[in-house]
């Protein structure tokens, strides 16, 4: 080690050479020592520098303790042949003193800053070596998710030709999709396709799935939205030795001995168990593995996954229904084992086992007989019915016999459904755009839940391959397919001479304020067994009822402490029909006259949310006699029950009608009592006709009626609606219609507020639709079809298919309308009678998937790959409608599913630098949810 040292009080300089320079005149020269000899400098001055000359070379310079050679601080460096450069750190900041200046030379001029006490600075040389594959690697670590062993071999071959790799993987190697790798990959366990996606193979088909374990993963899957569940009970069915496990009635397995809980105690005999817990469902497919069941209030036990059997079952018809299907040789070409869990998941070999799972790869037994007979596990007449809590679409399982043809001996395994996704990608799209497997999978569930057409919209990275199709199970993009009856004038005649039934589109209904009373019918009371009552002031309340049940049977308010809150019963009657109240009633209860009611405030409201209004109040006297408990009352609009004690106050003064009614009861007989009590409340009065409609603009959800003016030149506001109200009934018109109909809307108003002005408007008048059509405010029955049989002839007015009628008449029809003049009506969901009769849908049913009928433009999707029939079951699992008894994911339960692509892809696409460059971009972007982000992820990667 050298020390050199400088008088005066300025900077040092110095100069810096890896190999030995000649520096200026008035400037000390140093060169960078070597490896292991470092210079020590603990004097100011200035030098000139030399940058380094070999590539496997670093020099440089640090501050550090004197006296310890300790707290070192990076000053500047120069490595690789590169000129000198302040190092990162303290002496990288701006204000610091160090002053690097190489003037665009292969010398630099390096000022320094003064050292502090038992400071010096220390120059030191190193030489490193890169080997290629290390080399390699810094590459790939930057350009991928990580090197591989392979990837670095593979790279160290073209000796590190970086740019050859990168042109590779940009103009090369095909893109990795997420969407790709997720449908290959999904292929569930699912216990009817239909009701999901795509159609998984029948059990003769080929790649139909098969398992040797009796309970399944989807067995444990309640339905999220009623929270049904299966049922497992384990019975000793006469002619069969042994215990028969049954999963909702259906044969899954027969065990030689009583089965046990993992305690060891005995599963109970014709006892009902929930099965349960869904967060076990991926741990339960494997023999032995335990699953969760309970029962009674709150108790549970694990009970052993037992093997498929059907010895000494088959035979037995019920059990049975199926013929058993003989399989392929266990472990053959033909049928070969599958979940490979030593292989490819050799962490989860606890709960998923080489041999317990099978693939029948092979077409051997579609033309076979064996199936005949089957459901076919893809239509909605197979869906059983539903019994108890279970959940639908309970099937019984189908069973197959696979025999060793050397050992002779035999494994019993069970149909296991999975779901299939066909391939719908650019350059190979469906025929029909799906419109044929929509059909085949199509059942009635809400709107939202059906499957849906895998057609897609036109866009720039499928145009190509679109195509034109005429078929007539071609379906157009965000379309389901339609079994309609069109309710057309021909088609009702047909359908009255099949039926020998009366029905006709009524027409002659009309909006009005305008209620005739003697339309109207005096009741005994307008309250019913069926009124909403709610009960106020009360501490405790018992037999609230009571009030408006129809006879003596008590009501009791306790009022212990509350004062100047009288106690109320508030009647809302079922009819939604106004009323108008003549007379109040009350009947004597049994005991205590003390506790009878002494006064009385009646008042009514005309809708949930107006004002209550006083219809009168004043004093009650009840009769001291009393009534005995549940005596049946026969009164009329004229008296009350004449062989009871009431006592009653007219209101003939009263003229208007209310929908509501509050009694209130300030005071009892004796105003030290704490209790209140009496038998009955009747309002004899005026039960009026039902609203021609109702005030489509009052708060909730409100329901309404238009019709399309067809001749009309104009489109007037003749309601004079509000901005609001107007553009409100305009856009809900001109929305696409649950039902199809040329000529009706049925809209719903659900969450937007009309105008004030028009809260209690009956006639909404007219409004135009975005299409400029003009929609005219009806009667909400105005062409509706009835069944009018039994009706007297003499009451309506018959013109083609068409019935006038008038509202009072429609009162005394019971049954509901069955549709609308024109409507499309579809039959494969419930329709009413005689829509339902099998003679009128073979006659009159058409499929529809537009009504326009015109060619259809069938895209495919990017990355709409079918699924690898020999993926794991353990793999993604899919959304399902909720109405099937079966699971729906939730969004968090999607993304994690995104997640684990991404980092399947991460970490075995070949396309790693476009995986890598998407990531990048990815953290740029911030979107939604967890994982949402997956969706642009794609986009990014193109």
């Amino acid at each position: 080690m050298s020390r050199h040292i400088f008088s005066g009080s300025g900077a040092v300089t110095f100069a810096i050479l890896l190999a030995t320079t000649t520096g200026s005149a008035d400037a000390a020269t140093y060169t960078c020592p070597p490896v292991d000899t470092p210079t020590i400098i603990t004097e100011a001055t200035t030098v000139t520098i030399g940058s380094t000359a070999a590539k496997s070379e670093l020099c440089t310079l640090t501050r550090r303790q004197a006296s310890s050679g300790a707290r070192r601080v990076p000053v500047a460096r120069s490595y690789a042949g590169r000129s000198w450069e302040k190092s990162a750190g303290l002496f990288a900041r701006s204000g610091s003193g160090l002053v690097v200046d190489c003037g665009g030379g292969t010398e630099c001029d390096l000022t320094l800053p003064t050292l502090g006490e038992d400071q010096e600075y220390v120059l030191e040389s190193f030489v490193y070596e890169v080997t290629a594959e290390a080399e390699a690697a810094r590459f790939l670590e930057q350009a991928t998710f990580g090197p591989t062993l392979e990837s670095i071999n593979e790279l160290v071959a073209t000796s590190n030709n970086f740019a050859s790799w990168i042109h590779t993987q940009m103009y090369t190697t095909p893109a990795s999709y997420h969407r790709e790798f997720l449908r290959r990959n999904t292929h569930p366990k699912i216990e009817y396709p239909y009701t999901t996606a795509a159609v998984g193979p029948r059990p003769c088909e080929q790649y139909s799935r098969w398992r040797k374990y009796a309970i399944t993963s989807r067995d444990l899957m309640d339905d999220r939205n009623t929270a049904r569940q299966k049922h497992l009970t384990i019975e000793q069915v006469e002619g069969v030795t042994g215990f028969v496990w049954l999963v909702d009635g259906m044969f899954r397995t027969v065990t030689q001995d009583q089965p046990t809980f993992t305690d060891g105690s005995l599963v109970q005999l014709d006892k009902r168990y929930r099965i349960n817990e869904m967060r076990r469902s991926f741990y339960v497919n494997c023999i032995g593995c335990p699953f969760l069941v309970t029962w009674g209030d709150g108790q549970e036990g694990d009970i052993p996954n037992p093997p498929v059997s059907i010895e000494g079952v088959e035979g037995n018809a019920e059990l049975l229904p199926y013929a058993t299907v003989t399989l392929p040789p266990f472990g053959s070409n033909e049928f070969p084992a599958v979940e490979k869990a030593s292989e490819e998941f050799p962490l989860f070999t606890e709960w998923m086992k080489d041999d317990e799972n099978a693939l029948l790869n092979s077409d051997i037994l579609e033309s076979s007989t064996q199936c005949d007979g089957f459901p076919s596990f893809r239509q909605p007449e197979a869906v059983a019915e539903v019994k108890d809590d279970a959940p639908l679409s309970n099937l019984p399982t189908v069973f197959g016999r696979s025999v060793d043809p050397v050992t002779g001996l035999e494994d019993i395994f069970a149909y296991d459904p999975h779901l299939t996704l066909y391939e719908n990608t650019p350059d190979k799209p469906l025929a029909d755009g799906g419109g044929q497997l929509v059909i085949d999978t199509y059942q009635p569930l809400d709107p939202g839940d059906q499957v849906m057409c895998h057609n897609v919209h036109r866009a720039h990275d499928n145009e190509d391959g679109c195509q034109l199709s005429y078929l007539d199970t071609a379906c157009a993009p965000d379309t389901v397919p339609q079994e309609t009856i069109i309710l057309d004038g021909a088609n009702l005649e047909d359908i009255r001479e099949l039926t020998n039934r009366s029905l006709y589109a009524v027409t002659g209904l009309t909006i009005s304020e305008d209620l005739n009373a003697e339309d109207g019918v005096f009741v005994s009371s307008i309250l019913d067994e069926d009124s909403i009552l709610s009960i106020e002031g009360c501490n405790s309340w018992s037999r609230g009822r009571a009030t408006k049940d129809r006879n003596t049977e008590k009501f009791w308010c306790d009022r212990t402490g509350i004062q100047n809150i009288p106690a109320s019963v508030v009647f809302s009657p079922p009819r939604s029909q106004l009323s108008i109240v003549h007379k109040l009633r009350m009947y004597t209860s049994n005991t205590s006259t003390n506790s009878d009611p002494a006064s009385f405030i009646l008042e009514g409201r005309v809708k949930p949310d107006a004002e209550w209004e006083i219809i009168s109040s004043g004093d009650l006297v009840l009769p001291l006699d009393r009534n005995e408990r549940g005596i049946p009352i026969q009164s009329s609009y004229e008296s009350g029950d004449v062989n009871l004690h009431y006592t009653e106050v007219s209101l003939s003064s009263n003229i208007k009608a209310y929908w509501d009614y509050k009694v209130s009861i300030p005071a009892t007989r004796d105003p030290t009592k704490n209790n209140l009590q009496f038998a009955e409340v009747e309002l004899p009065g005026l039960l009026l006709p039902l609203f021609p409609i109702s005030h489509n603009c009052a708060p909730g959800i409100q329901r309404s009626r238009w019709m399309k003016e067809v001749d009309a030149e104009t489109c007037p506001n003749s309601a004079s609606l509000g901005e609001s109200t107007y553009k409100l009934f305009s856009d809900l018109v001109s929305a696409k219609p649950d039902v199809y109909n040329p000529n009706i809307r049925d809209v719903t108003r659900e969450y937007r507020e009309c105008d004030s002005v028009d809260t209690y408007k009956l006639d909404l008048g007219m409004v135009q639709a975005s299409d400029g059509t003009c929609w005219k405010h009806v009667h909400d029955l105005e062409h509706s079809i009835f069944d009018l049989t039994g009706a007297d002839p003499a009451d309506y007015t018959v013109s083609g298919s068409m019935a006038q009628v008038s509202s009072a008449f429609l009162d005394s029809i019971l049954n509901d309308p069955i549709g609308n003049l024109d409507d499309h009506i579809a039959i494969d969901g419930s329709p009413k009678f005689p829509l339902d009769q099998q003679d009128v849908q073979d006659a009159l049913m058409t499929l529809e998937f537009n009504p326009t009928r015109q060619a259809v433009l069938i895209c495919g999707s990017p990355g709409e790959v079918s699924t690898d029939p020999f993926a794991s079951d353990h793999a993604f699992d899919i959304t399902i409608p909720q109405k099937t008894g079966a699971r729906t994911m939730s969004i968090w339960e999607l993304s994690a599913q995104r997640h684990t692509t991404w980092a399947q892809m991460a970490m075995h696409a070949d396309d790693q630098l476009r995986q890598r460059q998407s990531w990048a971009l990815s953290q740029i972007i911030s979107v939604g949810l967890p994982g949402s982000g997956m969706v642009f992820y794609e986009v990014r990667a193109k």
